[in-house]
């Protein structure tokens, strides 16, 4: 099993990226046991296909509502040209926060699914949309989605669309905010004001989602406790202790 899920993966996907800041060794040393839970025998080295990508932190929100928010519109964007450059044909994207549903283990099929489909350049593997009633347990489907998605912290982007994602992406950066066209906003925003600018780039997402957030200390929107070292301490083993 354990060469079998990563073979999948790797035959799907030219590259791996997992965005982590290289000071928040506390979700890399986490998002490693993520990986190696769901079988990916290099997850500790970082080598083969999977890599962890470097974030990007700023201290001016430059327009965005934070200066976490424009660091990780950034981070997404510094991916998205990272593999238009080298040529990918498919990219898979996982922030260092992403714990993965049990259903990841045994979603082999969904995966030869995936090998097959030509007609996407959007897959959402993780997000927050409501479950579908009346599904077979265990069972795990793509489907078509048109509606904004919400969250980035685990999704698929096919070389059609990472040219004009990249210049979309850009584009946003010379806007003032709240321009129509599109200014400084979450990543995640920016992708759903992309697909509804341009519907013809294709949407699926997995059903039922197969990764979520893990509760931790956010470089996007941090709470009060999270600036004192010593309750952000405190904060971390209840965050562990709810996990």
């Amino acid at each position: 099993m354990a060469n079998q899920l990563h073979n999948f993966f790797a035959e799907v996907f030219d590259q791996i990226y997992v965005l982590n800041l290289a000071d928040r060794v506390d979700r890399r040393r986490e998002m490693v046991r993520e990986l190696e839970r769901v079988r990916f025998p290099e997850a500790g080295e970082g080598g083969g296909r999977l890599m962890f990508f470097p974030a990007i932190r700023v201290e001016e929100a430059a327009g965005f509502p934070s200066a976490g928010v424009r660091g990780c519109y950034l981070s997404h964007l510094a991916i998205f040209k990272d593999a238009l450059r080298r040529q990918f044909s498919r990219v898979l994207i996982l922030e260092d926060d992403l714990s993965f549903s049990p259903l990841v283990g045994r979603c082999d099929a969904m995966l030869a699914e995936l090998v097959r489909q030509r007609s996407w350049d959007f897959v959402w593997f993780g997000h927050v949309l409501p479950a579908r009633a009346g599904g077979a347990g265990g069972e795990v489907k793509l489907e078509r989605f048109f509606e904004p998605i919400v969250t980035a912290h685990f999704y698929a982007l096919d070389r059609a669309v990472l040219g004009p994602l990249v210049e979309y992406f850009e584009a946003v950066l010379t806007r003032q905010p709240g321009d129509p066209e599109g200014g400084p906003m979450y990543n995640d925003a920016a992708c759903n004001m992309f697909r509804a600018k341009f519907p013809r780039y294709v949407t699926l997402v997995a059903r039922p989602s197969l990764g979520w957030q893990r509760a931790s200390r956010s470089d996007i929107v941090p709470k009060w406790f999270d600036r004192q070292p010593v309750l952000r301490e405190v904060a971390a083993l209840i965050r562990r202790a709810k996990r």
